[in-house]
């Protein structure tokens, strides 16, 4: 479900984003949130689990979307019409 859930949010906000700022910036911003998830997981004391940082990146992604256009409006679970703002938080 957590992967599913990673796969959704890149396959909806990804594409808006990678129009708006070009793949190259869009790649690195990727990237970037990726690697800050797993300096924070080790930092925060993540313990002995691996960890691969995609759910940071696809938050990050999910937290740009929401600065971007924080008045649009989705479906939250395909059926609540909630503005980004608020789905990001």
């Amino acid at each position: 479900l957590h992967l599913a859930f990673n796969m959704y949010v890149l396959w909806a906000f990804g594409p808006r984003l990678e129009r708006e700022w070009g793949a190259r910036t869009f790649t690195w911003y990727y990237l970037w949130c990726a690697l800050g998830g797993v300096v924070a997981f080790a930092l925060l004391g993540g313990g002995t689990a691996g960890l691969v940082g995609a759910s940071a990146a696809v938050l990050g992604l999910l937290l740009a979307f929401a600065l971007r256009w924080p008045d649009e409006e989705i479906l939250f679970f395909g059926v609540v019409p909630m503005k980004m703002r608020w789905y990001a938080a």
